[in-house]
């Protein structure tokens, strides 16, 4: 799969790299005040935090090969920097291209890291005092801006979170994770439902159970079901209308029914065991 390998998201990993060295980083720092003629802007320029190797980075980020073959600005970078380095995705410019003065680092095929193919020459130079100024007012935010970040950076820091956000839906074992973990959730919450109708059929299968032998019960009675649809309120005074179609005593009646029946099982039983044996 080709991946666009942008020069912001090249910026992004200079960034990271350096701010995780606990490194000053600037981007698009300009090598002089924009008043002045001749001034050019480094796409990155990096500081250690160190009085023992204070030595600087300046960077040159191309994404194609045209745009490195007529470059001649990075030239105007050389003094105030010890060390140069351009970088790129891979394939755009080869080692043997590199200029003597300056170092390479390319990005992995899918822009996530970056590997240093050649060693820039340590050039042993007089950075000019305008070019810390700069920094430092690219550091401080003014009276006019609650921000300690200029322009640039604000920007860039917007473009990082919709990488990682990018990134993050781009990553396939993420993706099959979480979806690993919404699938289980899911199949959790449709078997508890599935469960729960399970329940819910059974209870109206017992209830329609009830209601079909209360309708053969009011049946022998001898009330149809035309009378029936008439409602319960009705039904119930047809039952009383006629008090001799309920026999006296009939729940006594029934349950000698039960006993009678209790008993004659018990007998049948008996017998079997007898035939048996026999």
């Amino acid at each position: 799969m080709n991946i666009d390998i942008t020069s912001q998201k090249i910026l992004n990993l200079l960034r990271n790299k350096h701010e995780g060295q606990n490194d000053l980083f600037f981007s698009e720092l300009n090598t002089g005040s924009s008043t002045r003629e001749k001034v050019t802007r480094m796409d990155a320029w990096t500081m250690p935090r160190s009085w023992s190797n204070p030595e600087c980075t300046a960077y040159e980020i191309k994404v194609s090969r045209s745009d490195f073959k007529k470059d001649e600005k990075w030239q105007t970078y050389l003094p105030y920097c010890n060390y140069i380095y351009f970088v790129c995705p891979p394939g755009v410019i080869p080692i043997e291209d590199v200029p003597p003065e300056a170092g390479l680092y390319v990005t992995s095929t899918n822009g996530t890291r970056l590997f240093k193919k050649k060693i820039a020459m340590n050039r042993k130079v007089d950075i000019p005092i305008e070019l810390f100024r700069l920094a430092l007012m690219r550091s401080i935010p003014s009276k006019s801006d609650d921000s300690s970040l200029d322009i640039f950076d604000k920007q860039v820091m917007k473009l990082k979170k919709l990488e990682k956000l990018e990134d993050y839906v781009m990553n396939g074992d993420i993706i099959r994770e979480r979806g690993h973990q919404l699938s289980l959730k899911i199949q959790e919450i449709i078997k508890k439902q599935i469960l729960d109708v399970k329940a819910e059929n059974k209870r109206l299968e017992n209830i329609i159970h009830s209601l079909k032998e209360i309708e053969q019960y009011i049946t022998s009675l001898g009330i149809t079901r035309d009378q029936l649809n008439w409602g319960s309120r009705k039904a119930k005074e047809l039952i009383l209308e006629d008090q001799s179609v309920i026999p006296p005593n009939l729940n006594n009646s029934i349950q000698a029914v039960k006993q009678n029946l209790a008993i004659l099982e018990e007998n049948i039983r008996k017998v079997e065991k007898l035939e048996k044996v026999g």
